[in-house]
């Protein structure tokens, strides 16, 4: 035995586990999206990862928009980027992101695809 109790899972002390939601919408979602954080905790201990379908040529504000319909802290991602509970992460325009080992992942756009479809990335 490692000395953890029998059927503990072993975790670093550092290691935290955070729950992620994951939201996705349409360009034409995001008034459906502001309702929603309008009535999220602002400690449920989550983390909510959104991506929405934007066009490429086109920055994204909806990080910018969201943060004045909650108090939870919503960034917009950065390549890399550890997840941490209560708070929003947002897709920037014309990339594509995963979720590796904790840590957000993003891509660029793969333009070899006739339909771009982030949220199904």
């Amino acid at each position: 035995m490692n000395g953890n109790q029998a059927g503990q899972p072993s975790h670093s002390p550092s290691a935290e586990l955070v729950l992620v939601v994951g939201i996705g919408a349409s360009a034409g979602g995001l008034e459906a999206i502001s309702e929603l954080l309008r009535h999220l905790p602002t400690d449920s201990g989550m983390a909510y990862v959104l991506i929405q379908h934007l066009s490429a040529d086109q920055p994204s504000l909806m990080s910018e928009i969201l943060s004045r319909t909650t108090l939870i802290l919503v960034t917009e991602v950065e390549d890399g980027v550890a997840i941490e509970p209560n708070h929003i992460y947002s897709i920037p325009s014309n990339t594509q992101m995963t979720i590796e080992a904790g840590h957000l992942r993003l891509m660029s756009r793969d333009r070899t695809q006739p339909k771009f479809m982030p949220i199904d990335t």
